[in-house]
């Protein structure tokens, strides 16, 4: 992290359809740049499933959070429903997160394993996520 006069420039890797922000922390502007050095040692995994235990350790987490919701018009049965029977091939994992909001987000990241909030937290960097919204992140 470079500190300038004005802002903190923050290097990141150049990903595919990563636009460049700018972000702000305590009123102090941040620039996210690209940084090509990083580019090789990144790879997207947005897109590959993760081990299978990973993902039935995600999908039985998800399915305790949406089991804490109050199901009086059948919401929360839905939303367990398109997640019984989800196999682990692409992004499902993903797609299973993105049914949250970031207060269940933040919950989910509790109550999953090390390995596993890991590579959920690679997949979002990897998707481009900004730090401020991956409550997976170690």
């Amino acid at each position: 992290m470079k500190k300038t006069n004005m802002s903190t420039t923050v290097k990141v890797p150049i990903l595919k359809g990563f636009i460049p922000y700018l972000l702000e922390y305590r009123g102090v502007p941040i620039v996210i740049d690209e940084d090509p050095s990083i580019e090789e040692n990144v790879k997207n995994v947005y897109y590959e499933a993760p081990t299978d235990e990973q993902f039935e350790e995600v999908k039985a987490k998800c399915i305790q959070i949406w089991n804490t919701y109050d199901d009086t018009y059948g919401y929360a049965t839905e939303e367990i429903d398109r997640i019984k029977n989800m196999e682990n091939i692409s992004d499902n994992v993903m797609y299973m997160i993105a049914m949250f909001d970031m207060s269940n987000m933040t919950k989910l990241s509790i109550l999953l394993s090390v390995e596993t909030r890991k590579a959920i937290s690679d997949r979002m960097i990897s998707g481009g996520n900004p730090p401020e919204y991956n409550p997976f992140l170690i």
